[in-house]
């Protein structure tokens, strides 16, 4: 039984979250550290991502190496290189924000022999009713979910598959999880969970980091479904705007109150697929407030893509 691992972690700009990911990966691996080698890819970082990794991984008992970028290296480039380096037959990607348990390291022991790629699930994390809300717009109860946050496979598997994009910022996720489903890989969805606190921490960078995820699903060609959403969410508030029209014969009460129920409408949407409840009213504004954020990001962003990848 192979058993060897090479942890893959891209960085860029990550000195609040890298240490809490490296601590929970060299507490579950230290009794077995030489069967495992940590490989950090940093994207070019302005912060001290790399000086505390660089620190903290020299007091530790495990095989590293950190490798250095100059200018832009987004998620899917930085893997490609840390998949190049990688000396073992078994890849483990974590990315900066996930606290790994106990349990990852021989969940991933145990079936990667009869597996060709292993997903993990990661809780929550949070410490504002803003990244709750976040949480709460985006985050669905769905079964068996793919993430690319951590999971496991073999290097061979993964040479099937081919590279990840590396000139997306986001969506290359995506066209992976596509991939795999050409190549009908054996895959194992684990009941053992991870914690995820990477998130925004403002309504500012939550809206900015959508924004950019929605066109970048544009230069992935993933964005039909995006513009379905929006022709429907159109439609929604043009029907709404009519009636209320018709009734009232005033066409500004007229387009708040329609964009209102369509607000309140997708907020009650999430409630009520949503993985965090929610217990105060603050909890109900900032979620109606992430949800009307995401909504015009997504239209934002998708304007944004199709402009820019018109004038290439």
């Amino acid at each position: 039984m192979n058993n060897q691992f090479s942890i893959i972690i891209p960085a860029h700009n990550e000195e609040q979250n890298i240490l809490t990911t490296l601590t929970s990966i060299v507490n579950s691996i230290k009794h077995a550290s030489n069967l495992y080698e940590i490989i950090i890819v940093d994207g070019n970082s302005s912060d001290d991502t790399v000086k505390i990794s660089k620190k903290y991984l020299k007091e530790s008992d495990i095989n590293y190496s950190i490798i250095l970028n100059d200018g832009i290296v987004y998620p899917g480039k930085a893997r490609n290189i840390g998949i190049k380096k990688a000396i073992y037959d078994n890849l483990i990607f974590i990315d900066c924000g996930i606290t790994i348990t106990k349990d990852f390291i021989s969940e991933c022991q145990q079936h990667i022999e009869n597996y060709d790629i292993l997903w993990f699930d990661a809780k929550f994390m949070f410490d504002s009713e803003i990244q709750k809300a976040y949480i709460r717009s985006y985050f669905l109860k769905k079964k068996n979910m793919r993430y690319i946050r951590h999971f496991a496979i073999k290097k061979k598997d993964f040479e099937k598959i081919g590279n990840f994009r590396e000139d997306l910022r986001a969506a290359e996720d995506w066209l992976f999880y596509l991939q795999i489903k050409e190549k009908q890989l054996k895959e194992y969805f684990s009941e053992v969970s991870g914690l995820y606190g990477g998130y925004p921490k403002t309504f500012t960078s939550f809206f900015n980091k959508w924004v950019l995820y929605f066109e970048h699903s544009v230069y992935a060609k993933l964005y039909k479904r995006n513009i379905q959403i929006s022709l429907i969410q159109i439609l929604f508030i043009s029907i709404n705007i009519l009636l209320i029209y018709y009734f009232s014969h005033r066409i500004i009460l007229s387009f708040f109150i329609a964009f209102l129920i369509y607000i309140i409408v997708r907020t009650y949407h999430n409630f009520s697929r949503s993985k965090i409840k929610c217990t105060s009213f603050k909890g109900i504004i900032f979620t109606a407030i992430a949800t009307l954020l995401l909504e015009c990001s997504r239209v934002i962003g998708v304007l944004k893509g199709v402009i820019k990848h018109h004038g290439r």
